[in-house]
């Protein structure tokens, strides 16, 4: 702990800036909670309403006995009355201190070199206890009279919005591959975290993870040989198996909880995460284009007839908490009107509509599923598949709202076998 910050003559770090601050209130008072998404920090803390202003004059240039001077006069806050909670905050990794920094890279490192990728959402988003966990799954899942279907799906497009919000929407896509038996898995979800690590994944769109996943059910091993087929040539395909961005990522944990949940057979996973394909969507001939066109083959190649895909994405981000002006349910109506559409596009195979609907709009519904769905179908053009889900959680008291939906695609939409696809490039 030598290094923690200590001193009323340095310049105090500040705050970090990708900590999230969301107010609450408790017994008439009002706090203010300091959340890390990436999850280096201890624990969350709460401060007094009143406290959290006080956070804004850490500006990494100023020392306590300044701040003292200019801002806390009459106060009675002396620079050594406010030393021990400027160490509090840096032992809890809450500033952009020499000692943050230092934690981050090892917590970073000691990922990397550990075989497991443990649960990041168990206790948060679900239950920690498999008795528990069972509970919530089963009251989603109960018989609803779905009338028999013999098809065996190729591929599920399905949110990954909490269980809590959408486990009827998830049930709707997940109840279709209740009796399927695949020995592999592809999970393809979206990567909210890549664009934190700076330059680690710039021009590495696709993020491989060779980790066995643990969940409260169990753990599940990933396929090395599928991973190091992705892997090949990744100067060209945009593919990188340093996968810092798995550590805390939840796209691909909560399908992989359902598949546990439905089936008692072993079968093994390849995770891959895809970051943004801003570049693509702008210019689709150009590089990242042609990254997508290559790992997109890759992606193919693995459909050895035993093979399920799935694809994990939310629809539209909207409202106050994601940077819209106006609060989420003024927009609902015209997102469920993108939706509509652009959900079709997705049910006929035709990524190539979904990126014009997203460019067209200029991302205004931060679509997090269109860089995972791309890639599929990317990889299956022409694929026909069927709404089976769609709503929106309206967060009401933050004046946002996610819209989710599902979409199940069939083996007899692929039209191109798999010779005339090797040969389109």
């Amino acid at each position: 702990m030598s290094d923690l910050f200590d001193s009323t003559e340095q310049p105090v770090p500040p705050l970090r800036y990708d900590l999230n601050m969301i107010p609450v209130e408790h017994e008439k008072e009002k706090f203010v909670v300091i959340h890390d998404p990436m999850q280096y920090a201890v624990k969350e803390i709460a401060l007094k309403a009143d406290v959290a202003p006080l956070l804004e004059l850490f500006d990494g240039r100023t020392n306590l006995s300044t701040l003292a001077r200019r801002h806390l006069r009459g106060t009675g806050l002396t620079p050594d009355a406010l030393l021990p909670f400027i160490k509090m905050l840096d032992e809890n990794r809450l500033l952009e201190s020499g000692y943050f920094r230092m934690m981050r890279e090892q917590i970073e490192q000691d990922f990397e070199e550990s075989e497991i990728r443990e649960a990041v959402c168990a206790g948060n988003t679900y239950p920690e206890s498999e008795e528990a966990l069972r509970l919530v799954l089963d009251s989603g899942f109960t018989p609803n009279g779905d009338q028999a279907d013999n098809r065996e799906p190729f591929a599920v497009y399905a949110p990954h919005i909490d269980y809590r919000v959408g486990l009827g929407t998830y049930a709707k896509a997940f109840r279709k591959i209740r009796s399927q038996k695949p020995s592999r898995v592809v999970l393809i979800g979206t990567s909210h975290y890549s664009g934190s690590y700076g330059d680690i994944y710039d021009d590495k769109p696709f993020i491989l993870s060779g980790k066995t996943f643990k969940t409260p059910l169990g753990e599940v091993h990933s396929d090395s040989e599928a991973i190091l087929h992705l892997s090949a040539d990744s100067h060209k395909t945009g593919a990188t198996l340093q996968d810092r961005a798995h550590r805390i990522e939840h796209s691909l944990e909560l399908h992989l909880l359902l598949l546990q949940y439905l089936w008692d057979h072993e079968f093994s996973i390849v995770p891959v995460l895809v970051g943004s394909l801003d570049e693509y969507t702008h210019l689709p001939v150009g590089h990242q284009g042609d990254q997508l066109k290559r790992f997109s083959r890759k992606i193919h190649e693995l459909d050895d007839g035993n093979t399920l895909f799935m694809i994990s994405g939310d629809q539209a981000h909207v409202g106050h908490k994601f940077g819209d002006p106006e609060p989420a349910k003024r927009l609902f109506s015209e997102v469920r009107e993108f939706d509509d559409h652009y959900l079709q596009f997705a049910c006929n195979g035709d990524f190539e509509r979904m990126r014009r609907a997203i460019k067209d709009t200029g991302f205004r519904y931060k679509i997090c599923g269109y860089p995972p769905l791309t890639l599929f179908l990317s990889a299956f053009p022409k694929l026909k598949g069927e709404q089976s889900g769609y709503d929106i959680w309206d967060e009401a008291e933050r004046e946002s709202g996610v819209s989710f939906g599902s979409v199940v695609y069939y083996r007899y939409g692929l039209w191109l076998t798999s010779s005339a696809y090797t040969a389109s490039f």
